[in-house]
Order: structure tokens, then sequence, then C-alpha cells
């Protein structure tokens, strides 16, 4: 996984948790933005994107089906192909759980999360997938998302 850098939310490389708030918030604009969800609006905050979007988009399937563990698998995302890969990945132990975003973000050391997320560059465009292209379990439930 490590050669491949894939990235966990919150990390700015393999295993390295963001250091600035531009870190993480760029990686958060990736991920949305494979998903297809809308990028950050001006005056948005670190913590209001987090809980307002990502982790929305998250648990969105997840919360209709029954999970007594309040389990979530997030699949790892690769910068270079700007996907989720298909194998590897994380489950986060009480991830649906109500609180538990609170309880467990910890802010980049440069911000507190609350500061207005301003200028921002433009993200690159993903590219579709070739016709005939074999689809993996994961990316039929992301796409359900």
């Amino acid at each position: 996984m490590k050669n491949l850098d894939l990235r966990f939310f919150g990390e700015s490389a393999y295993g390295q948790n963001a250091e600035s708030s531009r870190d993480e918030i760029q990686t958060h604009r990736q991920f949305l933005h494979a998903l297809g969800e809308p990028d950050v609006e001006p005056g948005e905050t670190l913590v209001n994107w987090h809980v307002e979007h990502l982790m929305r988009c998250w648990t969105r399937k997840e919360l209709e089906s029954s999970n007594p563990a309040k389990m979530l698998w997030v699949p790892m995302f690769n910068p270079r192909t700007q996907k989720f890969d298909g194998w590897y990945g994380y489950e986060v132990c009480g991830a649906l759980r109500p609180g538990y975003f609170d309880e467990h973000w910890q802010p980049p050391k440069d911000c507190t999360g609350d500061e207005a997320i301003e200028d921002l560059p433009t993200l690159l465009p993903i590219k579709r997938q070739k016709p005939g292209h074999r689809i993996l379990r994961h990316e039929l439930e992301m796409r359900d998302l």
C-alpha cells in the first residue's frame, strides 16, 4: 500500500497525517470529487465541511442497513488515479455512532478547524472509465452513495 501511496482520510501521504489544513483540505476535496460530491463553498470551515459533507457521504449507505457494531468500511484513496481502491481499506469501529467525529478528529497543527476555507486551486478532472471496464464491487457501492 505504501508503494501505491494509498491514503485514508486525513492523510497527506500513506500513513502520514496531514500536517497542515491545506493538505487535509486537498485530500478531502479529492475524495469528494471522486465521489461526485460538490466542492467546498466559500466560507465553509474544515469542521463543518467534515461533518456536513465527507462524513455524510461515507455513512449515507451504511445508515440504511442494520449495523449493530456501527462499523464502517472506508476504502483507501489513490491520489494518482483519483479513485478509491477496490481492495485496500479500513474498517472503522464505531464510525457510524453519533459523536464519533467530534471524539476522534483532531485539526492539523496550523488551525483549529473553525477558519473559513478560501482560495482553493482547481481540481483536475477525473478520467471516466473506458467502455468495457470491469467495475469492482467497491466501485458499485461507492456509486450507490
